[in-house]
């Protein structure tokens, strides 16, 4: 994406993004604090914003917790940092 301005339409790329996924349902993802979830939820206008089930924090299981990265304060400066791989399909 970092060509987003001068290799693509930006108009092009805008709605492409908001169509296709990059963390589509049933991935398990890695979260720049250490946490580790499952996408099962993706945010219309905020593909790279998620809802997560977390599962795993420092390699450690926890109770399963959902979070919305979109609109979770506590997320905020949260990243996808990884895909781990794909588990189910949702």
């Amino acid at each position: 994406m970092a060509s987003g301005d001068t290799a693509f339409d930006i108009d092009i790329l805008k709605v492409f993004m908001n169509k296709v996924s990059p963390f589509p349902k049933g991935i398990e993802v890695l979260l720049s604090n250490g946490e580790r979830g499952l996408v099962i939820d993706n945010t219309k206008d905020l593909s790279l914003r998620p809802t997560l089930k977390i599962f795993m924090a420092k390699d450690e299981a926890v109770d399963p917790t959902v979070v919305d990265l979109a609109t979770s304060p506590n997320y905020r400066n949260v990243t996808i940092t990884e895909v781990l791989h794909s588990i189910v399909h949702l």
